[in-house]
């Protein structure tokens, strides 16, 4: 499944890192931090597979002293997906892109956000709007780690991917209904 570079190579098509490496350096890239790794799938289960990556990965980045990746500083959960709907983030999303593209740097009123999102007697206000809803929309829209945060979420809990989302949102209240009983 995986050697070490100091076990000794019987596959004569595999390539050393170093050799690797070095092709990389010569070609302008930067493989620092960089691992290139091979994996027998018929070898072992997925689960066997993941223990074992978690354990060489932690080693190879000991090795190459690799600084450990910053702590996000952004949670995504099932709570979120509640706020994302009911702020209407993702037309709110929409609006705020088109308003840079082509309002030639005027903002669309937050009265016509409101009334354009939640209608004349939505549950969201202008003042809303103004005071959360558009910096939590633009924040998606200026910020990646929002991105990776769902994406790390959607790898963390890959049994949601066939879910609606309306079931992601409520798991947590059914799981804390159980707990009252």
């Amino acid at each position: 499944m995986y050697r070490l570079e100091t076990s000794e190579q019987t596959d004569p098509v595999a390539v050393s890192s170093d050799y690797i490496s070095e092709y990389l350096k010569q070609g302008g890239m930067n493989p620092a931090n960089k691992m290139l790794i091979e994996i027998d799938l018929e070898e072992a289960s997925s689960d066997d597979l993941a223990e074992h990556l978690k354990v060489l990965i932690a080693l190879w980045q000991k090795h190459l002293k690799t600084p450990k990746p910053p702590k996000r500083k952004f949670r995504f959960g099932h709570k979120t997906f509640e706020r994302i709907l009911d702020y209407k983030v993702i037309p709110l999303m929409d609006l705020i892109s088109w308003e840079q593209l082509y309002n030639e740097g005027k903002n669309i009123p937050f009265t016509i956000l409101a009334d354009i999102l939640h209608g004349n007697n939505g549950v969201r206000s202008s003042e809303n709007i103004k005071d959360t809803d558009y910096d939590y929309a633009k924040s998606y829209l200026d910020n990646d780690e929002y991105f990776k945060v769902l994406n790390d979420f959607y790898i963390k809990n890959n049994m949601l991917k066939d879910w609606g989302i309306v079931d992601v949102i409520t798991l947590n209240d059914k799981s804390s209904d159980k707990n009252k009983k």
